[in-house]
């Protein structure tokens, strides 16, 4: 039989071996089930902040898309300041359309248009057919009817009587000496204008680059390209300056300015109205 000292010794050689096993034993029940139930957390707040902004840039742009629309929409209802004067000039013309005398007042506004018998002979057509700048080379490379002058107008050229006469006779193609009556009716030629009969009533007409209208019933010769009070149309008036400075004035039929020296024209924001800007 082993001694008793054998005994003890391989006692404590069994306990020299299991003590590192006891040392480098696993986790507490409680404490490794809690760590393997434990979930792994992830942070979304970067997305959360970025469709936040996705959807503020959406808003922001419907929002510009619907200014724009609307900025659009009102220019588009509003009226320029040519648009202004357009109209104003239409109104002018259908208010003297409905106070212009009758044809027995004497209305030859047609006497010079193109299709008049005037402007309606070969020599007159031929005319019409060449260009020009001034009325020199009209003067030079026409042939009007006796008591008729070339004349340059809007870049063409064509034939106006000579002051006191005024186109008539058995065709109309020639110019005849105004009238002062016509049978029992007495004529008032209009200044830088005339008179002609047709039977025993007036008819008035205007010389070069003006246009005849009426005033109060009477004819009356009007420059419709440099008249601010008729300007473009008969009636049509040309507005004053917005600010006060500079003074209305049409050209060429068009609504405009002259301004100091100095200064020149400008429109305002809204295209409403002119201006001298400057001093």
């Amino acid at each position: 039989m082993p001694s008793l000292k054998a005994v003890l010794l391989s006692v404590a050689l069994s306990a020299l071996a299991l003590a590192p096993v006891a040392q480098a034993s696993p986790l507490k029940a409680g404490e490794a089930l809690a760590r393997r139930s434990s979930p792994t957390f992830y942070s979304n707040e970067a997305a959360v902040d970025k469709r936040s902004e996705s959807r503020k840039e959406l808003t922001a742009r419907v929002k510009r898309a619907k200014l724009a629309a609307a900025r659009k929409a009102k220019r588009a209802t509003r009226m320029t300041f040519a648009q202004q004067v357009a109209a104003q000039k239409a109104a002018a013309a259908a208010a003297a359309a409905a106070a212009a005398p009758s044809s027995s007042a004497g209305d030859s506004s047609g006497a010079y248009a193109p299709g008049s018998p005037f402007l309606s002979t070969p020599q007159a057509l031929a005319a019409a057919s060449r260009r020009c700048g001034v009325s020199r080379t009209c003067e030079t490379t026409t042939t009007p009817p006796a008591n008729a002058n070339a004349i340059c107008l809007s870049g063409r050229c064509t034939f106006r009587c000579q002051s006191g006469f005024a186109p008539g006779g058995a065709a109309g193609t020639e110019c005849v000496q105004g009238s002062t009556s016509c049978g029992p009716n007495a004529c008032n030629a209009p200044t830088n204008g005339y008179a002609t009969c047709a039977g025993e009533t007036c008819v008035y007409g205007c010389n070069a680059g003006l246009t005849l209208g009426t005033n109060g019933g009477a004819p009356v010769c009007l420059n419709l390209l440099g008249d601010p009070a008729n300007c473009g149309t008969e009636g049509a008036v040309c507005p004053g300056s917005y600010n006060g400075v500079g003074t209305a004035a049409c050209l060429f039929g068009t609504c405009g300015l002259r301004c100091p020296q100095g200064s020149y024209q400008r429109r305002t924001q809204d295209g409403s109205a002119n201006y001298c800007y400057g001093l």
